[in-house]
Formats: structure tokens, sequence, C-alpha cells
């Protein structure tokens, strides 16, 4: 937020790495959860979306930045470069996620303790509760 102070969390979340593929396990009007990448040990300490060696944080990419917890140089989702890293600030180049080859408005990115999964966010996610994923990402003229 504009005037914002930052703040230091006293966690350090492990990386978790993706490939892009997962199940749904959980769904609701605007977002589905996958079961990927799974927390390894839930409840015993914070995960997040593995990227380089830190964890993104923020909504990919339908805020206008995020962020990178933890360290690293790039910013990348399932393979694919999606930002510019500044610091712990992740400015997000023009991507476009599909979810099956269907657009999708992100990826609600975070760190979880208890429990973790990718989760796809729009305003029509057409996904159902067992269903197999296949998340793509493009960016620029790219379509990786």
């Amino acid at each position: 937020a504009s005037g914002s102070l930052p703040i230091e969390v006293g966690v350090d979340p492990e990386p978790l790495s993706w490939d892009g593929t997962g199940t749904v396990v959980e769904t609701g009007d605007t977002w589905a959860r996958l079961d990927a990448p799974a927390h390894p040990d839930p409840g015993g300490h914070f995960v997040g979306l593995a990227s380089d060696s830190g964890v993104l944080d923020g909504g990919f990419p339908h805020y206008d930045c995020g962020g990178l917890l933890g360290g690293g140089d790039r910013a990348l989702i399932a393979g694919t470069e999606v930002g510019t890293v500044s610091g712990r600030d992740v400015a997000w180049h023009d991507c476009t996620v599909r979810a099956n080859g269907d657009p999708v408005r992100g990826i609600a990115l975070f760190c979880g303790k208890d429990a973790f999964g990718i989760k796809l966010v729009g305003e029509r996610i057409d996904l159902r509760v067992g269903e197999g994923v296949t998340v793509t990402v493009g960016c620029g003229s790219r379509t990786d």
C-alpha cells in the first residue's frame, strides 16, 4: 500500500518446487485449490512456492507487484520467469496464466503453515474436485 512501512516477519518459509501440475482438492465461486505442491510437514513450519532460493508472495499477475521472501534474484513460476526482482519486490511481467488451456485471473501466492497447494483465482474457474490440472504461464509473446 502507498505509504506503508516494510515489516520483518519472524518466519523463514521453506520453498516448495512445483512443476505446474496438480489435482483440484477444493473449489469456491472464484477459485480452485490444487494438492500441489504438498506441505511436507503440516503444522510444523511455513512453506510457499519456490522461486530461485526464495518464496513468492502476492497475486500473480493480478496484483501490480509481488514479493520474494528469503532471498533470490529471479521470479519463477513452474520454470517461467514472471517478473523482475529488486530486493524483496517483484514487478510482474505481462503474463497470462492458463489452467488446462483456459485463461484464469492468476495464482494467489501465499505462505501456509497447516496446509498448502496452488490456489488459482478468477471470475470463472471451471474446475471440479478430483480434476487433474496443468497450469501454464505465458509472458509477453512467449507461451512457456
